[in-house]
């Protein structure tokens, strides 16, 4: 028996003297089933369509600024499965392991989602002041007129004024873009090099497992 090939004991036969438990051979294509994922993109696509036009409605009788902190949650949970995807890429690339096998392609296709990520960040970043207290007063004399007025406790504004060198909205901006760029580097350099590795003429030798696996490996450790 072939290493890695699943066996059941005994060998019966069927009408056609196929051995009906032989080992299984993998199918050409390891691609989703183009009919149900279909069927299930337009099914999502009509509920997506149905909560827009909810979140309008809501958006017209003042519930802005729920609106807002909702889609900041919804927001946290799409870059949680992006970043948290490539994250877990590198972590398999760096502690090596054949359950790698088996996540890569998805925790790949999870890190590729990073660039709509970058765009449904926008939204919060145009209208941060109507989440952020620290946006909202972005400098010392403005956290001090915001305590005058009470909307800010002598604490709040103290503890604004410390921050204001991180916590404004140019650096929010500046901040954001870093990051995605640099996340984005790292997502494209591994999906490019994970293509380039299953293509390598080599594939299978030790010198091409060698050097992919300290490529990847290199950068993953660094990354992380």
């Amino acid at each position: 028996m072939s290493p890695g090939h699943e066996n059941y004991g005994h060998e019966h036969h069927g009408d056609a003297g196929h051995n009906l438990y032989s080992p299984r051979v993998l199918p050409a294509s390891l691609a989703a089933p183009a009919e149900p994922l279909t069927a299930w993109r337009t099914r999502l696509l009509i509920v997506g369509g149905g909560a827009a036009l909810v979140s309008l409605l809501f958006l017209l009788v003042g519930g802005a600024g729920h609106l807002l902190r909702a889609y900041l949650l919804g927001f946290m949970i799409c870059f949680g499965f992006a970043g948290g995807g490539l994250a877990m890429l590198m972590l398999q690339y760096v502690s090596g392991g054949k359950w790698g096998l088996l996540l890569r392609r998805p925790l790949e296709a999870m890190s590729r989602t990073l660039p709509l990520v970058a765009l449904m960040l926008i939204p919060i970043l145009v209208f941060m002041k109507h989440l952020y207290q620290w946006a909202a007063f972005p400098n010392a004399k403005e956290t001090a007129e915001a305590y005058a007025r009470g909307l800010m406790t002598q604490e709040q504004m103290l503890t604004a004024n410390a921050k204001h060198a991180m916590l404004n909205p140019a650096s929010a901006w500046g901040q954001s873009i870093v990051i995605f760029l640099i996340l984005g580097l790292l997502a494209y350099l591994l999906n490019k090099w994970s293509i380039q590795r299953d293509a390598d003429p080599a594939a299978g030798t030790q010198a091409s497992f060698d050097y992919w696996r300290i490529k990847t490996e290199n950068l993953s450790a660094s990354a992380l």
